[in-house]
Order: C-alpha cells, then structure tokens, then sequence
C-alpha cells in the first residue's frame, strides 16, 4: 500500500528505482536514456458541458472512472485501470486507484460545490515514475446561463529531456487523457 501523505516536491534520484522492469521494460530504459532533472508542467483542458454546473458537479469523475476504453495510445503509455477504492466526497478522503500492475492514492484537498474540485497526488506506483509524477489535479466548473465549462488541470514533474521535445508530447497525451474524462462525464446518463 502507498503512503497516505501528499508528497512534497519529489525529485529523480527518489524515484530511479521505480517500477517492475520485467512489466515496464520499455518505459524504464527510456526513463534512463531521456531522464533528467525534474520539472513541473501543468496542462489544462476545457470542455463544455450542455448542463448547470451543479449537474456536472455530479459527474465528476477520475480517469479511473471514466466510461468506456481510454484511446489505444493511452493504453500504451498508462497501465489500464482496474477499480477505485475509497471516498471522495469529503477534504482529507483518500482514494486508491487501482491499476493492472500498479496503483495510485489521491488526497482530497478542495470540495467547494459546484465550482471546484482538488486532490493531491498522495502515492504513485505505475510504471512510469522515472518519466512522470502526478503531483495533483483539480476541475473548475464555471456556469455561463444553462451551460457550464469545465476545466481539468492535472499538474506534474516531468523528468524526460530535451523539455523541448517532451512537453509537447506530455501535452498531447495529458489532454488526450483529460478529453476522455471530460467526454466522459458529458456522456454520463447518470443511471
């Protein structure tokens, strides 16, 4: 089990040993080739939501909960999620989320209904720590008439250099990964 303190400003030489290399062969060597000093980066993605906020507040919910399968390029970087455990209806609560291989705690930090939502990334264990730390994540839910926006913000330490070239691929792949939540969430019946 993984910690349940929120982690504070981790660092490479923390992480270097992480992982399972027999499982994540491919993600270790390039987290040695590429690997550098680590740098945080935020990506934020927005979409809107054809409902009042307090609806999409409703629907909320973590890549590990969102509907259907993440795209093809995300199954190859990300270990597939299994089941969330755990209550995020409250500061303080922990959430496990479990993966094929691996699993991650989120620390609820800002409930504030229906505009804003906040965790902090309490432990990390899935194969890609010598690229990549979750360090947190948050949604806004912004009201305009009968409609709402909705802004994912996840932010993280990035290890993998050139940051020319990695940034935009983060970017990529992170707002691939928010765009699957927020579709998601708009798609949800509810039932």
């Amino acid at each position: 089990m993984l910690p349940a303190t929120p982690m504070e400003n981790p660092t490479l030489e923390a992480h270097r040993g992480s992982g399972d290399s027999r499982r994540n062969g491919w993600r270790n060597r390039l987290g040695q080739w590429a690997a550098g000093r680590g740098v945080n980066e935020e990506v934020e993605t927005m979409l809107e939501f054809p409902m009042r906020a307090a609806e999409a507040w409703e629907r909320v919910a973590f890549f590990e909960e969102a509907l259907g399968r993440s795209p093809w390029i995300l199954r190859r970087v990300i270990p597939e999620p299994v089941s969330v455990e755990g209550d995020k209806s409250h500061v303080g609560g922990l959430v496990r989320c479990v993966y094929r291989g691996g699993e991650i705690v989120k620390h609820m930090t800002v409930l504030e209904r229906p505009e804003h939502i906040a965790f902090e990334v309490a432990g990390q264990e899935l194969g890609i720590e010598k690229m990549l730390l979750v360090r947190g994540g948050s949604y806004w839910l912004e009201e305009s008439g009968e409609a709402c926006r909705v802004r994912l913000t996840t932010r993280y330490t990035a290890f993998l250099h050139p940051r020319w070239f990695w940034r935009r691929v983060e970017r990529w792949l992170i707002g691939m990964l928010h765009r699957h939540i927020l579709k998601s969430m708009r798609a949800w019946s509810g039932a």
